[in-house]
């Protein structure tokens, strides 16, 4: 995009004439034309609030930057200042490039915005008074969304980390909100698409906690993150470390009623004598089945973390114990049939998982 580029352009060597000179404020021309201008072109985009707010009287040129542009003529007409200039016998130049019709934002200025004149001559007028309306509300949601912002994340260095059960129990318009700020202070640009934001998160919610720049650039690729397998034996009895993550602990006790009455769902109660071999810990894989207690047949455990409504995010996350073959618990979850705990049950084995 020629246009955003010199834009981009523009501003970046305003801004070092700025900081030369030692301004804090940087005034442009833009004019009520050029705001409603704007509106349009975000209309016909299909913008959300922000950018049917048109130009705003006042911004940063760059995020975490004290040097603001402002634009004093904003309320002004631009054939007002032609009637001031041409009065006043004032010289002045004019852009060529601003008649091409190769440029959208001048087909909107040339074609567009005089056909709409036509039918309504106070259209300029409307839509001003329409987009304040809406800048006062997206004043609002900005500051909303920033303390919300503080509320779920934290920065580490040029990380910013989420706390996922936080941002999933957000409305869906603040997750695009947050995902669009969280672009925007990562990538240092005040510009960012409905696209980037939908990508971000979707990201976020199967799981991406961690974003940064290198991290954006893979979801933005759409790239897969490839995650890491584990396989880790326990010791019976005994306590093991996984991951440096959890500790499991194991010891084998004598059958009680209370095991029945258990509410911990991070300790587990199996029959030793159905247990042959090694116990292994592991993440999820494609195609795992168990059989979930008090059923008889086999489940998927994709089609069961589904019926159990598990967030994406916690999927990988659940540790998966295996002996001989079969899986025997899915921890905080569900314990297989095949390695319950009966009133036969003369040995048990009791596996507590800490976190």
């Amino acid at each position: 995009n020629i246009e955003k580029t010199l834009r981009e352009k523009r501003y970046k060597k305003l801004f070092e004439i700025a900081i030369k000179t030692g301004c804090n404020k940087i005034a442009t021309g833009h004019t009520l034309d050029d705001h409603i201008e704007t509106f349009f072109i975000n209309f016909f985009r299909g913008s959300g609030l922000s950018g049917l707010c048109g130009i705003w009287s006042k911004s940063n040129i760059f995020p975490e930057s004290e040097v603001v542009i402002v634009r004093p003529l904003l309320c002004i007409e631009k054939k007002e200042i032609l009637n001031y200039l041409k009065e006043n016998k004032i010289e002045y130049m004019i852009d060529k490039s601003n008649l091409s019709l190769n440029f959208f934002r001048n087909r909107i200025r040339n074609e567009i915005i005089p056909f709409l004149l036509k039918y309504r001559p106070s259209l300029k007028k409307i839509i001003l008074r329409m987009t304040e309306i809406i800048k006062t509300e997206e004043k609002f949601l900005k500051n909303y969304t920033e303390q919300i912002l503080k509320e779920i994340s934290k920065r580490e260095g040029e990380k910013i980390i989420i706390d996922l059960e936080k941002f999933m129990k957000l409305e869906d318009a603040i997750k695009k909100r947050v995902a669009g700020y969280i672009y925007k202070e990562i990538e240092k640009t005040p510009y960012v698409n409905s696209n980037k934001i939908e990508k971000i998160v979707k990201s976020i919610e199967k799981g991406e906690k961690i974003l940064g720049k290198k991290i954006l650039d893979r979801i933005l690729k759409n790239e897969k993150e490839k995650k890491k397998s584990f396989v880790v034996s326990i010791n019976i009895p005994g306590e093991t470390k996984i991951l440096n993550k959890f500790i499991v602990e194991s010891e084998i006790i004598p059958f009680s009623e209370k095991i029945f009455r258990n509410t911990d769902k991070f300790t587990g109660y199996f029959d030793f004598s159905k247990i042959n071999g090694i116990i292994i810990v592991r993440n999820r894989k494609i195609g795992d089945r168990f059989i979930p207690l008090g059923l008889k047949k086999e489940k998927k455990i994709s089609r069961f973390m589904i019926d159990k409504k598990i967030p994406q995010f916690q999927r990988d996350e659940i540790l998966i114990f295996e002996n001989n073959g079969k899986i025997m618990w899915l921890c905080g979850y569900e314990i297989s049939e095949e390695f319950k705990v009966d009133k036969n049950t003369k040995k048990v084995l009791k596996i507590h998982v800490k976190y």
